[in-house]
């Protein structure tokens, strides 16, 4: 009898053994889940090594736990001013979360409605491709181009002295909206001499210094992270048009400034702009 009994306990000793040590580890593993905020930042790290634009353009972030260990993560995530949201699954082996699958993870969603390009996008488009000789415009309607992309549109516009309703495409690069083909809107100017320019002329130019005074007000973060920048004079006589690294951002980005008596100032925000 005593046999049979000992039998009997044994097997049920064991199972209820194996349920503690589940619970204790569910109860570990909800204890190391991230929280809203550290999903975030997950995501955009992972994000980051491949993409560092898209990364600073997540909207939301929703993950789930994949296993005990809390270092594996099945994420769904939407970007600003786009469309749908995108799957991703990250992993922190040790050295920061890496995504797991990073097949096409650049590509971006369609570009939401409420941010295709209106008359105001277009006419920032036209000013800044065609400067002081943009024409002024009255009217303005964009729409996805056939077989164009998710990015660029056609716009039928109307200008100040120019007879009739004409017909151009513009495409959004790196959070822009340019002219695909400026010579279609922007008046034909006879180019003004260019002469050598002096030794004295390049040391008037601005250089890193300036830009960062210029940049300061506006994105702080950017112009104390600079790490190169080259100018150069637009034909304007105080405008100047600046190329620039920045530590954080590999990629060169371009700016305008402009001189303010005695100081600088930003005429053109840049892509990179951060405020810390």
């Amino acid at each position: 009898m005593k046999t049979r009994l000992t039998l009997v306990a044994a097997p049920a000793i064991l199972i209820l053994g194996g349920a503690f040590v589940y619970q204790d580890n569910a109860n570990a593993a909800q204890d190391d889940r991230l929280t809203v905020a550290q999903q975030r930042d997950a995501v955009a790290q992972a994000i980051a090594t491949q993409c560092p634009a898209k990364a600073r353009k997540l909207s939301k972030v929703r993950c789930t736990a994949m296993g005990f260990e809390g270092d594996r993560y099945s994420c769904r995530y939407e970007v600003e001013d786009r469309f749908g949201s995108q799957m991703l699954t990250i992993a922190n082996e040790g050295g920061g979360w890496r995504p797991q699958n990073a097949f096409k993870m650049c590509d971006m969603p369609p570009l939401a409605i409420s941010a295709r390009p209106k008359k105001a996008q277009f006419v920032q488009a036209v000013r800044r491709d065609c400067g002081r000789s943009a024409p002024s415009i009255s009217t303005a309607m964009c729409s996805p181009k056939v077989n164009g992309g998710d990015d660029t549109f056609t716009c039928r516009y109307s200008a100040s002295g120019i007879s009739g309703q004409q017909k151009t495409d513009i495409t959004l690069r790196r959070g822009r909206w340019i002219l695909a083909d400026r010579d279609e809107v922007c008046p034909r100017r006879r180019r003004p001499l260019v002469r050598r320019p002096s030794a004295r002329d390049r040391d008037d130019l601005p250089g890193r210094y300036e830009l960062a005074v210029a940049m300061f007000d506006t994105c702080p973060g950017t112009a104390k992270d600079l790490s190169s920048a080259a100018c150069e004079a637009t034909g304007e006589p105080s405008e100047f048009s600046c190329m620039f690294r920045t530590n954080a951002e590999p990629d060169p980005d371009s700016t305008m400034i402009a001189r303010d008596g005695d100081s600088w100032t930003l005429i053109d925000i840049p892509n990179t702009c951060r405020a810390r």
